[in-house]
């Protein structure tokens, strides 16, 4: 189970560049990306595709990321409907966390992906308007998505990290302690702002969330690979 784990950590390594990349719209980093996701996937599953006989869905979820995955690089080819890339993989993240959930397998990463939801939700709510555009529908959505963000960050403060599963140095350690409490304090400042109706600090906070959020995740990418071409 540790060898499947450190795996995952290396399809994710990857994984998680293709979509950061195609939206940075950096085509060239992009498609080397996605020839990297590619090969590190038949590898996965020419590793793994005749394990877990116990798990009747095994087969089928391996057969939906592959789907996925080659969707999302016949889209990106020549750096065309690279804007489609992301939501196209979104999937296999999702894929993924369900397969080893199955498997009960501790992940520290899944926590993050639980969090995606309700703070993508927040922030896109936010996201281009003025204090005279938050309308009241915007803000009773906004206050009630809002518990179940904190509540699920919560889980990712209090989840254990295997800093050596993920390769990660005292350096990133670091990071991401400081990206948790940085999101921490955003979570708290829109709860102040929507306690106290504060329009004009309402959505500079709900905005936040989300790069907030997405930082701790590009941590477990391995973007100096795609950069350097190593």
């Amino acid at each position: 189970m540790r060898s499947q784990k450190k795996d995952m950590v290396h399809f994710d390594r990857v994984y998680i560049l293709v979509p950061a990349l195609t939206s940075q719209k950096k085509p060239q980093a992009s498609q080397e990306a996605m020839l990297r996701l590619v090969d590190n996937w038949m590898k996965f599953k020419k590793k793994y595709c005749a394990s877990h006989e116990d798990d009747p869905h095994w087969q089928r979820d391996l057969q939906n990321i592959e789907r996925m995955i080659a969707q999302a690089n016949s889209i990106g080819q020549g750096g065309h409907g690279l804007v489609n890339v992301p939501e196209t993989l979104e999937g296999v993240r999702t894929t993924f966390l369900e397969l080893r959930r199955r498997d009960n397998v501790d992940y520290f990463i899944e926590h993050l992906t639980d969090c995606h939801g309700p703070m993508e939700e927040i922030a896109l709510t936010a996201k281009g308007k003025k204090p005279a555009d938050l309308t009241e529908q915007d803000i009773e959505k906004i206050t009630k998505l809002l518990p179940d963000a904190k509540t699920l960050w919560g889980q990712v403060e209090a989840a254990e990290f295997d800093a050596v599963l993920f390769a990660f140095n005292a350096e990133q350690v670091k990071k991401l302690s400081d990206y948790k409490r940085a999101e921490s304090q955003t979570l708290a400042q829109l709860q102040q702002a929507l306690t106290d109706g504060d329009k004009p600090n309402i959505i500079p906070a709900a905005i936040a969330i989300k790069p907030s959020f997405a930082n701790p995740f590009m941590l477990f990418g391995k973007f100096a690979a795609v950069e350097k071409g190593t």
